[in-house]
């Protein structure tokens, strides 16, 4: 998406609204998504003393990496804590930070001089990209000489979309909504989705799904989907499409 929006064919469109993927609700309410969490996927590498298994060498960079990971998930305890005072759906006001990969080693007798761990963070829409990244140099600093920090994905900016008469596209898509006796909430993105980049370029857009009363396992497995849910949603989307795509004078 971030490569299209840079395209004529994207500047051709004149897009006005947008609607990409949602959240799953399960209860009869619908979601929809005005703002997304902040991708920050980053890979610190560590560098210390190899040699022979046999030996206890000083400086590793298993030794590193264990300080690496002990500073990370004690700032994830930290934020892990703050959830706890939340509603169980709001995504605000915490980073999301989990350690999802492990890289080093050649052989089980050679100690390895390089390591490598591969960190996935969602900032909070309140989360200041500057103080972030003093955090994270600092962590890379608290490792050790020589340790290194490549960012995979490193998002600083995501735009919220209007929730309020100043936007008709919101107005309208409420009013549709509530008018089939639909109640919507709003909600951060706990994700990042592609309307992500739409929503940067001052457009506004809101991440919709029509999954209602049903159980989220997103990237899990056996996710579903009722057929009398599949289709009511194209009734919604039907009525969606219609109300939005006939605003005049937007």
């Amino acid at each position: 998406m971030q490569a299209f929006i840079k395209t004529k064919q994207f500047k051709a469109l004149n897009i006005g609204f947008a609607l990409d993927e949602g959240l799953t609700s399960d209860d009869d309410t619908l979601i929809a998504t005005y703002i997304d969490r902040r991708p920050w996927q980053m890979e610190f590498t560590v560098h210390g003393e190899g040699g022979h298994g046999s030996s206890i060498a000083e400086e590793t960079a298993s030794e590193k990496l264990y300080k690496l990971t002990d500073t990370i998930m004690a700032y994830r305890e930290i934020q892990k804590g703050i959830t706890r005072t939340k509603n169980a759906t709001d995504y605000s006001g915490f980073n999301s930070i989990n350690i999802n990969i492990f890289r080093g080693g050649q052989a089980p007798n050679i100690i390895p001089s390089k390591m490598s761990l591969v960190v996935d963070m969602r900032l909070a829409p309140e989360a200041e990209a500057s103080e972030m990244q003093a955090l994270v140099d600092s962590w890379v600093r608290e490792a050790g000489n020589g340790t290194e920090l490549t960012f995979i994905r490193h998002e600083k900016v995501s735009l919220p979309t209007a929730l309020d008469d100043s936007n008709p596209y919101w107005v309208t898509f409420r009013n549709t909504l509530n008018n089939m006796g639909i109640t919507v909430r709003t909600m951060v993105c706990p994700a990042t989705s592609d309307i992500m980049a739409i929503r940067n370029l001052g457009i506004p857009a809101l991440g919709f799904s029509t999954k209602a009363n049903t159980i989220s396992r997103i990237h899990a497995k056996d996710e579903y989907i009722n057929v009398e849910t599949f289709l009511r949603g194209i009734e919604i989307y039907t009525e969606l499409v219609k109300n939005l795509g006939n605003l005049k004078n937007c």
